[in-house]
């Protein structure tokens, strides 16, 4: 009976590293200016391989508070290599701002916010 349970207990402590995400994005931002109905914002992170084709992406919808943000905020975005793709093959990233449901801004290329630079290993 001990045995079975001490390798209960392994599995348990290394099961959570089995299911690390590939990628982790701590964002900085900050949201002002923005017309009172606009409630929530996406920031949205990718990353790409030395073709620009996407390993992987992930997303968060982040609140603006009445008034608009006073000051820094963070959001951390985790996420996995798409099935297929190997995350190692990610050298460049992209993350952007944008409203996500359209009503206020008509999405198309350069009305999002980016910030993208190359993977430092």
């Amino acid at each position: 009976m001990k045995p079975r349970r001490s390798v209960v207990l392994v599995l348990a402590f290394l099961a959570p590293a089995a299911w690390a995400e590939h990628f982790t994005f701590t964002v900085p931002y900050m949201i002002r200016g923005l017309p009172d109905d606009i409630k929530k914002m996406r920031i949205g992170c990718q990353v790409f391989d030395q073709g620009m084709k996407e390993v992987g992406a992930g997303e968060q919808d982040v609140a603006i508070p009445v008034g608009g943000d006073t000051s820094s905020r963070f959001v951390v975005i985790k996420f996995d290599a798409h099935p297929g793709r190997r995350p190692e093959t990610a050298v460049s990233w992209r993350c952007q701002m944008y409203e996500p449901f359209g009503k206020f801004f008509v999405q198309k290329e350069g009305t999002r916010i980016k910030v993208e630079g190359p993977i430092k290993r």
